[in-house]
């Protein structure tokens, strides 16, 4: 453009020289000019002068804008424009949770963190957390995000050279990339990067050698990084472990997948099958699409899923599939961790320790524990410290499948039978604790043995963990390992097994206070273990259903029960069980009124326990009993010396509730001698102890003898608080007859506080508890007492 002004004005100044020439010349050699421009004749020559310097001027401009230009000296600082590269995949829309986890990402990058890795189980979701973190990171590296996924999950991972020669090219380089010299490569991309604001994720990676080339060195670049194991040999990253979701998170992931609204008809539903995804988001994802797109309402979902053996059938929806992503991470075990996965799977319970794997694998306990670790590095076991473990359940069920596919027929059945062995013989050889901390375990090993029809080896199991139940008051895994064996004898036609099953499960019930359930199981073992020959299992049975009948109001038939109890350990030669049976048959003739009785038998019991036993609770709870049958046989003096030393004694072993019971009786031995004011401080300290340990049975025992003694002290207002708040315990234990016999006394303390229509509606009530009672002389005086009162007599049964 300039050149082309600069001709265009140099024809202007050759033009004007050579008109002014000719009007010099013209005016030199005497010629005439036209009248216009004689007053310029002075300036011609002048003019002439003037232009031929400007064209010349203008020659030698023209000339320098046609010369070549010189060759520079100075150094390019960017010899092309850069590119700024943007290749994050686009955020994922539902993405849902992990609030924690991105807050946790983000303040370890602002820290000065310039690697992060990002860890965690097949489908946990690493590479939906890294991606967002990446958009939610652009403003702060303006040069741009380069992105690749290095495809270890796929199982066919990308070379390191294949990933730089990408990156370079992405970056602008345009020389030839120099294949197998993975150094050059890192160096070229490593100064392309060196000044800029970059962020680099690498996703999926396998180990830190894929990695460690790809990681920008420059002071202002960052990179995320994702990858099933952490990476080790990484020291410059920040780890992050990623779990599952939480349910709540897991619960709106799947609505917002499915489309459904969430409302409370499907929230039990959703509830179970995000319990079955196991809060994995690949699953819950892959359930979420399924019920969308096929119009599968949330809970029919919920019932496909519960199948466990086709449970991972069900989490498959077009190119997402679950046990796809579980078989890669897989296939990159060495076989020996393949084999230990297998049988990992094979457990029935929640965590286990390292010496139920190494009976799961068939191996000793330090090859066990190095494949456990290497299963950890690989994200396919769980540590949950302590050496113990867990598997996630899909990764459980996935394993479960390669068992039954890849070991030889029967393999399930012996590595149960192996797990049942080991622990027996570890139930035999630990304390109780240890009993305590594997309840849970041994509840589901001995159910998954009974369904394999371990029967006899699910019973050994059962007997070797008894010790430990006692002491720790397991309940309810007590009752699930009994039930196990309870299934197990019964299948196997076994009457020993089922008789001691039903003994002990009977005997649980009678503790817990199902009395309903407890006395038919207690029968039926008291007649498979006479047949059996199992004299102790047979007394212990009819011990047991004497004091549930007693209990339940029918006291004949626990004299008789009682009655053959005792025989049997006499029989047995076994003292301090013919005592408990002699003490229980003492409290039956209490309940029917038979002093006498009572005192013998309690005094009878108390002589079995000679030779230091009478330090002992036994000892302490027989002395309470016969200082309430001489009570009752107007022998005061005997009763507070009885009852002082029984409180005396369970005092003394720390025995809290024995306490408690022993200060009621003493409660009552002062109200008899008039001394109201001890009977009222010993049934309130007795209270106290009661609701402290949480006793209920003794709570409800306590506030009746406190609203007796308030109604003979004359306060019948005060008494129907305390008779309420008996019932209020006694509505939870289902002891018919206890409660009947308490709503009783409260419609006798209601008629004295002015309220004779609840006093009839709680007589109504109580005798319908109290309906085929025999042998209960307490309550004809209760009756008694209301009658005279003025309330009409109801049928007794």
């Amino acid at each position: 453009m300039r050149r082309g002004w600069v001709l265009a004005l140099l024809a202007l100044a050759s033009g004007v020289v050579s008109v002014a020439l000719a009007v010099a010349v013209n005016v030199a050699t005497g010629g005439v000019l036209p009248p216009v421009l004689r007053p310029l004749a002075v300036w011609a020559w002048p003019a002439v002068g003037a232009g031929a310097v400007a064209a010349a001027g203008l020659a030698l401009w023209q000339q320098r804008l046609q010369l070549p230009a010189a060759p520079s000296t100075a150094v390019a600082t960017d010899p092309a424009p850069r590119l700024t590269p943007a290749q994050l995949p686009p955020e994922v829309a539902d993405f849902t949770g992990r609030e924690a986890d991105e807050a946790a990402l983000r303040a370890a990058i602002a820290g000065g963190a310039r690697v992060v890795a990002i860890a965690g189980p097949p489908g946990v979701g690493k590479s939906t957390l890294a991606n967002r973190l990446a958009h939610l990171l652009r403003a702060a590296y303006p040069d741009g995000q380069l992105y690749v996924n290095l495809g270890a999950g796929r199982g066919d991972p990308m070379s390191t050279d294949e990933a730089l020669a990408r990156f370079l090219a992405t970056l602008g380089d345009t020389e030839p990339a120099p294949y197998g010299d993975t150094e050059a490569l890192t160096a070229r991309y490593r100064t392309l990067v060196a000044d800029r604001r970059l962020l680099v994720v690498l996703d999926d990676a396998q180990d830190a050698d894929q990695v460690r080339p790809l990681l920008p060195a420059g002071p202002r670049c960052a990179a995320i990084v994702t990858s099933r194991p952490l990476p080790a040999d990484l020291p410059e990253a920040v780890a992050f472990e990623l779990a599952p979701l939480g349910t709540a998170d897991a619960l709106v992931l799947l609505a917002r997948v499915s489309g459904s609204d969430g409302g409370a008809a499907d929230a039990e539903a959703a509830t179970a099958v995000v319990r079955a995804c196991g809060g994995l988001p690949l699953a819950i994802r892959v359930a979420g699409a399924r019920a969308a797109r096929s119009r599968l309402a949330v809970a029919d979902l919920a019932r496909r899923l519960e199948d466990e053996r086709t449970r991972l059938d069900e989490l498959h929806f077009r190119a997402w599939a679950v046990r796809a992503t579980l078989g890669t991470a897989y296939e990159d075990l060495a076989p020996r961790d393949r084999r230990l996965l297998r049988r990992l799977g094979a457990f029935p319970g929640g965590e286990f320790p390292v010496a139920a794997a190494a009976a799961l694998a068939g191996t000793g306990g330090s090859e066990a524990c190095d494949g456990l670790d290497r299963l950890v590095d690989a994200q396919l076991v769980e540590g949950s410290g302590g050496e113990r473990y867990r598997l996630h359940d899909l990764i459980r069920l996935f394993a479960l499948e390669r068992l039954a596919a890849e070991e030889p027929p029967g393999s399930a059945d012996r590595i149960a039978e192996r797990l049942l062995d080991w622990y027996a013989a570890a139930a035999r050889d630990h304390p109780p604790r240890w009993i305590a901390d594997e309840a849970a375990n041994l509840a589901a090993v001995a159910r998954h043995g009974a369904a394999a029809g371990a029967h006899e080896r699910v019973f050994r199991l059962a007997e070797a963990a008894e010790h430990g139940w006692h002491l720790q008051h397991y309940h309810a895994q007590r009752l699930r390992v009994w039930r196990a064996a309870e299934d197990a004898g019964r299948a196997a036609g076994d009457a020993r097994i089922t008789a001691r099953a039903a003994l002990v499960i009977g005997s649980i019930h009678g503790a817990d206070g199902n009395l309903e359930q407890a006395a038919p199981l207690l029968r039926e073992a008291a007649e498979l273990a006479g047949r059996t020959g199992d004299t102790q299992w047979e007394a212990d049975a009819h011990r047991h259903l004497g004091d549930v009948l007693r209990q339940t109001g029918g006291t004949t038939g626990a004299l008789h029960h009682l009655r053959r109890a005792r025989d049997l350990y006499r029989g047995l030669g076994m003292p301090p069980e013919e005592s408990d049976a002699l003490g229980k048959l003492a409290t039956v003739h209490l309940v029917r009124w038979e002093f006498d009785a009572a005192a013998r038998e309690a005094e009878r019991a108390l002589a079995l326990l000679a030779g230091g036993a009478g330090s002992s609770p036994a000892y302490a709870q027989l002395r309470g009993l016969a200082a309430a049958a001489y009570l009752r046989l107007g022998r005061v003096a005997e009763a507070r010396a009885a009852a002082e030393e029984a409180v005396a004694v369970h005092r003394r072993a720390g025995n809290r509730l024995g306490e408690a019971y022993g200060l009621g009786g003493l409660g009552l031995v002062a109200r008899e001698e008039g001394d109201t004011a001890t009977a009222l401080a010993c049934h309130r300290t007795a209270l106290r102890l009661f609701e402290e340990l949480g006793n209920a049975p003794g709570t409800a025992y306590a506030r009746g003898d406190l609203g007796g003694l308030l109604l003979l002290l004359g306060d019948p207002a005060a008494a129907v608080r305390e008779f309420e708040a008996a019932l209020t315990v006694l509505s939870g234990l289902r002891h018919p007859v206890a409660e009947g016999l308490c709503r009783l006394h409260l419609a006798e303390a209601l008629v004295l506080a002015g309220d004779p229509v609840g006093a009839a509606r709680e007589q109504r009530s109580g005798e319908a508890l109290l309906a085929g009672t025999d042998g209960w002389p307490q309550l004809d005086e209760a009756r008694a007492r209301l009658t005279a009162l003025g309330l009409p007599a109801t049928a007794t049964g």
